[in-house]
């Protein structure tokens, strides 16, 4: 299992990004990650993050959850 964040600020597109924090060298700065947990995949991490956070435009990053990147 890995450890996910949440990135506080959006993209300019609007977005929250999920990373997976243990392998991604594109992570916010420290005052702008939130922890979402333990997941074994990206896709559990934004299911997660959806349900945390709704209204909210949330997807993985491309480097580190480039199967949970839609836009």
């Amino acid at each position: 299992m890995n450890n996910y964040i949440i990135n506080k600020k959006s993209q300019p597109t609007g977005e929250h990004e999920v990373h997976n924090e243990d392998i991604c060298n594109h992570l916010p700065n420290l005052k702008n990650r939130l922890a979402l947990g333990q997941f074994f995949d990206c896709q559990q991490a934004v299911d997660y993050a959806e349900k945390q956070y709704p209204g909210r435009s949330i997807d993985g990053c491309i480097h580190c959850s480039p199967a949970c990147h839609t836009r």
